[in-house]
């Protein structure tokens, strides 16, 4: 089986409290155009990786930022 990585995306985030969790949780519960996401508070760079098929990296950046949070993709 062959494990198809190019709908993963990995971004460093400034989302260090749980309540910005929370409010980054909700923006991606809306959004049906992401199959999957988790953050880890705990990482030095506050990871968060997003599954989707149709949404990319620079509308997943945009939308962050719009809350006030930096965000920049992992390579």
């Amino acid at each position: 089986m062959i494990l198809d990585l190019t709908h993963i995306l990995i971004f460093r985030t400034s989302i260090y409290t749980f309540p910005d969790k929370l409010l980054v949780q909700k923006l991606f519960e809306a959004s049906v155009a992401v199959d999957d996401r988790n953050h880890h508070l705990e990482d030095v760079d506050c990871v968060l990786r997003v599954v989707s098929r149709q949404v990319g990296s620079m509308e997943i950046i945009s939308q962050l930022n719009a809350l006030g949070f930096e965000c920049s993709e992992l390579d």
